[in-house]
């Protein structure tokens, strides 16, 4: 169908719900390609799309744009801080492209610290980053506890290396690797006790509900030769998703939940709750981008039984970030103790600056699922369970933490979690079907990607998405 003919249609009886006439009446746009989700894999396809001629929309239901890429801002001294996505690599080839083709500056992540703090059962050590085995918990074996705290890259090593051959976590060579968990394979090795026990404290997901497939495959898709010295975006990691927005114009509503997506012959109609009320909005096809766990809140008229599926039961990355500001003490200037790791709510913790004294400076604190949970069952209290678990870390900060701020994936609105994480046997059903297009529908997002947790999936999904759906405008 030529664009006029299409625009005749849905002129007509196709859209007749639609055209309430009247300043109270909902408001309708149409276009080539509606987006749903202003999230980097959305933006990306938007952008990508309207590069090669299409009108777009894209309809976030945030006020923001970029998803889980979020800078906090809310700091003295100009300072800022990564809530989401944190580092850009030049490993990392999708995203190092992008960020130089918007022109946005580069600057380095602080050198890595020389002295780590580690509090494992109530004892704390200071050590060189390169001793950590040393301050590891008792009950290790002298491998396992050599390899503290990159205990389940240890056990599953054979794993890792057998998808670094394969390339994919969806090759026939690892396909038993999905059936079990991870908890039954340190079962089955013989991993003792306090090593299950270390992989449960910084397991994003619980052991019992990830597969041993998407664990390994999430330890082999980067290789940390690489990924040393990360860099960040100048003024923030967000001046990304923000400058894909700017560059698309008026093409980007915020404040727009989807609720309802009609995929009718003559049209595909999608009606989301904007800020004055229900909009319909028309186009020739849809590239979906919103989290997995949102799609249970929309209304599919058409939409694949496996992905219904997935989105009930596929598990979301329970993890909170807690930044501290910090006035810097002379001691924690020139000792270096800005990284940790802890069995408390903090996992661990890095500086996003260098600390000088009598300068602030930030500390941000990470927690996976064990440390996410219980910070999320803290309510009002969050900030003072995670400041308290951090002076356990450093004492020496006590006096010197002038400013908290939380956030809980889990707990965000709209997005449900820090990430899709595939369970036992779910990797072989789910991930292949989850970017799989139903025209006129296409599937962008971490959950439709084979690279998992950087910007680089988001990327990835969000560019064959949009050619996916332009080859479908041009047939």
């Amino acid at each position: 169908m030529r664009r006029r003919d299409f625009l005749r249609t849905i002129g007509g009886a196709a859209l007749a719900s639609c055209t309430r006439t009247g300043p109270r009446g909902p408001r309708r746009r149409e276009v080539d390609v509606l987006v749903l989700g202003g999230g980097l894999a959305g933006l990306v396809a938007a952008y990508r799309l309207q590069a090669r001629g299409a009108s777009v929309l894209v309809l976030e239901a945030a006020g923001r744009v970029g998803g889980r890429v979020y800078t906090e801002r809310d700091f003295s001294d100009g300072l800022t801080a990564e809530a989401g996505a944190h580092d850009v690599h030049e490993a990392h080839t999708e995203t190092w492209d992008l960020v130089h083709e918007l022109d946005l500056p580069l600057v380095r992540w602080p050198e890595e610290e020389a002295i780590t703090v580690c509090r494992w059962g109530g004892r704390r050590s200071v050590v060189p980053s390169a001793s950590l085995p040393h301050s590891a918990p008792d009950g290790l074996s002298s491998e396992e506890r050599s390899a503290f705290p990159e205990i389940l890259d240890f056990l599953l090593e054979r794993d890792v290396a057998a998808l670094r051959g394969a390339g994919t976590p969806l090759s026939a060579s690892v396909r038993s690797l999905d059936g079990e968990s991870v908890a039954a394979r340190l079962q089955s090795i013989g991993a003792s006790p306090a090593a299950r026990e270390v992989v449960r404290r910084f397991l994003p997901v619980l052991p019992e509900e990830a597969s041993v497939l998407w664990a390994a495959w999430e330890i082999a898709a980067d290789d940390p030769g690489v990924l040393r010295r990360p860099f960040r975006i100048d003024g923030g990691n967000d001046r990304l998703p923000e400058e894909i927005r700017r560059r698309l114009g008026g093409a980007v509503l915020t404040g727009r939940r989807v609720t309802d997506v009609r995929t009718d012959p003559a049209a595909v109609v999608v009606v989301a709750q904007g800020p004055d009320g229900p909009e319909r909005h028309a186009s020739r096809a849809i590239v979906v981008a919103i989290p997995l766990a949102a799609y249970a809140a929309v209304e599919w008229q058409r939409l694949g039984e496996t992905k219904r599926e997935a989105a009930q039961r596929v598990r979301q990355v329970a993890e909170a970030v807690t930044h501290f500001e910090v006035r810097a003490s002379e001691h924690l200037a020139t000792s270096g103790t800005a990284t940790s790791f802890g069995d408390g709510p903090i996992a661990w913790t890095n500086a996003t600056a260098a600390a000088a004294p009598g300068r602030r400076s930030i500390l941000e604190a990470w927690s996976e699922r064990h440390g996410a949970d219980i910070l999320d069952g803290a309510g009002r209290d969050v900030e003072d369970v995670a400041r308290r678990d951090l002076l356990r870390l450093f004492p020496e900060l006590d006096g010197a933490i002038e400013r908290t701020h939380h956030l809980s994936w889990r707990r965000f609105p709209g997005i449900g979690g820090a990430g899709a994480y595939f369970g036992p046997g779910q990797v072989g059903r789910y991930l292949a079907e989850l970017a799989a297009p139903e025209p006129p529908l296409f599937f962008a997002g971490d959950h439709a990607s084979e690279r998992p947790t950087w910007t680089v999936g988001a990327i990835r999904s969000g560019e064959r998405a949009a050619e996916q759906a332009w080859a479908w405008l041009r047939r």
